[in-house]
């Protein structure tokens, strides 16, 4: 129990034999003897020394005692949890032995110092305190660890302020546990491990701040997982690894002082392919089995000299075309490379500084050089409506460095192949082992075939790929011409569509809104005519009426909307039309009223009125126009007669069924007045009021 829990526990237990104090209330009949007996307690307290104060009673206690053990229940529940342990940073350490290793401090994330591990009994790094560190402000130094297989248990360490040097450890096969290390603040030495066959383990490592030196690993075949080292600020120091082979930085932009590779096993310096400048000298020299240099081709400056020697199957330097004028800033010897030619290939009075020393290399040089021997044709990914992602191996044997990829791109109808966008593939393009070239081809046209080969050129000449073809993925239709609207009846509208002028993929059918509704969504109708047309009828329609209609073309990849097309039904005749009214005018003439037709399915021109006398069937037509009433005159009250209207569009007309009157007989003979005729004598009838009112 910590000294914390102690201490809780006794103010616990001093709760439970305490209790709280909690008066009684007093009832009114013991208010007397109460404050009696307060008075002897209370100067009895006074002879005694001590205040009077109730005792609890045995409930009151019970109530103190749970609440005290449910407190202590809570207290040792929470010294139960886990608590994470506080970091704490260390000072300098040296771990000498495996029982140094054990006893490192758990706690210590950081180390405000050095770490050194070195010990010949230590055959372990995978321990609590190790598995914790996280950064280590100043070196760490790893050596003459005779058992030492592994750096497992060094993953949680991200940063080293200082330098990094692994040296002499006999047993180490591979830097897999520094997988978490980003950056170095000061040198980078890997050396005398005669184990160590790859640098397996430092994927993270961005920047060295320091020089990078690895040397004297005699089983060291592969600097690899360095892929993400971007800037080394010292050295690269490569020296006296016979088997390296695989040389691995390709994303090394800069490094700050000398570059050398030395005595080493490359065939090539293609992991150096990011490489632009050196800000001092650069040495490569005595690596038997390098043909070839052109992993250096991005390179532009070299700050001091540079030494190329003794290499012995080094065949060109193309690489080196890259070098800006005056790139190099000292003295340039090229010698004792027993294959090599380059005459022709570098102005290298140009490049450098100051006359170049270029002696006892291969002489004379071969009459003639080969073009690339082979050239990958390009494959397809990320086909798209307008655009591909097209990628191609890198030529193989390619007799040298490649100067050039050219993509052609041409139409399988005329084959009519053109450079495309050359501009972004210009002039020295050099690739990291193993690597595609890949470009984005834009501004393509949907659904079209193309075909495309690539071109690779170095100086001595061009070798083509074979021809290969890509359909570019299916659009939305462009360019859909409006209908053409054509009304048959008055129930009826064909419309008339045509395939989009430009398709964009295979039409695969067509819909038809009508006022915003759906009519028709199939395939495309048998077509007729040339150029020939689709026809749809749509029928069941209102007379004269307005409809306004847009086709919409459909493929795989979407639709596209034709303009509105608007147009009306034909008309037909009138409908829904009512007899006309007849009302006495006065004893000899009938006032005629009708109302225009509910649904007059066109334009009315004009309306005829047939008068029917009785039921001797006698009629006439007594008024022709296009006003809505008729007063006829000289009629008689004692015939009932019979009145029909027809109303005329220019579909035709129809007969309204007949309405019946006959004029009236007044015993005053009072004029039946029009209603027009009142507002006439509307003023004087006013007058009149007025005046017998007075």
């Amino acid at each position: 129990m910590t000294q914390f829990q102690m201490s809780w526990f006794f103010v616990l237990v001093t709760l439970l034999l305490s209790g709280p104090f909690k008066p009684a209330a007093a009832t009114p009949d013991a208010t007397a003897h109460h404050h009696h007996h307060q008075y002897h307690q209370y100067h009895h307290g006074r002879r005694c020394g001590w205040a009077a104060r109730a005792r609890p009673s045995m409930m009151q206690r019970v109530d103190s005692i749970s609440a005290a053990m449910v407190l202590l229940l809570l207290l040792f529940a929470a010294a139960a949890l886990p608590r994470p342990a506080l970091a704490v940073t260390c000072g300098s350490t040296t771990l000498a032995s495996s029982l140094d290793v054990a006893r490192f401090v758990t706690a210590c994330t950081a180390i405000s110092g050095s770490l050194t591990i070195s010990g010949s009994d230590i055959i372990s790094l995978q321990t609590p305190g190790l598995q914790s560190l996280v950064n280590v402000t100043g070196g760490v130094t790893i050596t003459s660890n005779t058992a030492l297989g592994s750096l497992a248990g060094l993953e949680a360490l991200t940063n080293i302020g200082g330098s990094l040097s692994i040296t002499s450890n006999p047993a180490l096969g591979n830097l897999a546990g520094l997988a978490g290390v980003r950056q170095i603040g000061g040198s980078f030495e890997v050396s005398l491990n005669s184990a160590l066959t790859s640098f397996s383990g430092l994927s993270q490592l961005r920047t060295v701040a320091g020089s990078l030196t690895v040397s004297s690993n005699p089983k060291l075949r592969q600097l690899n997982s360095t892929r993400s080292l971007t800037l080394v600020n010292g050295d690269l120091t490569l020296l006296s690894n016979p088997l390296l082979a695989s040389i691995e930085f390709p994303s090394l932009v800069s490094i700050g002082a000398n570059a050398s590779v030395i005595a080493c096993n490359p065939t090539s310096l293609q992991g150096l392919c990011a490489l632009k400048s050196v800000g001092s000298n650069l040495a490569v020299r005595y690596n038997p089995v390098l043909a070839d240099i052109d992993g250096l081709s991005k390179l532009r400056t070299v700050g001091g000299g540079m030494t190329i020697e003794q290499n012995a199957v080094l065949a060109n330097v193309d690489g080196l075309l890259g070098l800006s004028s005056r790139g190099v800033g000292g003295l340039v010897i090229i010698q004792d490379n027993a294959a090599l030619c380059f005459t022709g290939v570098v102005n290298w009075t140009s490049v450098a500084t100051t006359l170049p020393v270029i002696w006892r290399n291969r002489t004379p040089c071969p009459a003639s050089r080969a073009a690339p021997l082979s050239v990958p044709g390009p494959t397809y990914s990320d086909v798209r409506a307008t655009s591909v992602l097209v990628s191609w191996e890198p030529a193989s044997n390619v007799n040298g460095i490649v100067t050039a990829y050219r993509l052609f791109v041409g139409s399988v109808a005329s084959m009519d192949f053109f450079a495309f966008n050359s501009s972004v593939l210009p002039g020295t393009q050099s690739f990291c082992a193993n690597s595609r070239v890949s470009y984005n081809l834009t501004n393509l046209s949907p659904y079209k075939t193309y075909s495309m080969y690539t071109i690779a050129s170095n100086l001595a000449g061009s070798t083509s790929s074979a021809i290969t073809t890509i359909r570019t993925a299916e659009a939305a239709p462009q360019n859909v011409s409006a209908p053409v609207l054509i009304p048959i009846s008055s129930r009826q509208i064909d419309i008339q569509f045509k395939d989009p002028a430009v398709p964009n993929g295979v039409v695969s059918g067509f819909v038809i809104r009508r006022n915003g509704a759906e009519i028709f969504n199939s395939a495309p109708p048998v077509p007729t005519g040339s150029p020939p047309r689709y026809t749809f009828s749509d029928r069941m329609l209102e007379p004269y009426t307005s409809y306004t209609y847009v086709v919409y073309a459909k493929t795989s990849a979407g639709s596209t909307a034709s303009p509105n097309a608007t147009v009306r039904t034909l008309e037909d005749v009138p409908a829904s039309i009512n007899p006309p009214v007849l009302q006495p005018y006065n004893r000899t003439s009938l006032n005629i009223t009708w109302s225009a037709p509910d649904l007059p399915n066109g334009l009315l021109v004009r309306y005829t009125l047939d008068l029917y006398v009785g039921s001797s069937g006698a009629s006439a037509t007594i008024y022709s126009g296009t006003r809505r009433w008729f007063i006829a005159n000289g009629l008689s009250t004692e015939i009932t007669y019979l009145a029909r209207v027809t109303f005329w569009n220019s579909a035709g007309s129809v007969t309204s069924a007949p309405g019946a009157g006959s004029p009236a007989a007044r015993s005053n003979d009072s004029v039946l007045l029009r209603p027009t005729t009142l507002w006439l004598l509307a003023p004087l009838l006013c007058f009149s009021v007025l005046l017998a009112g007075c």
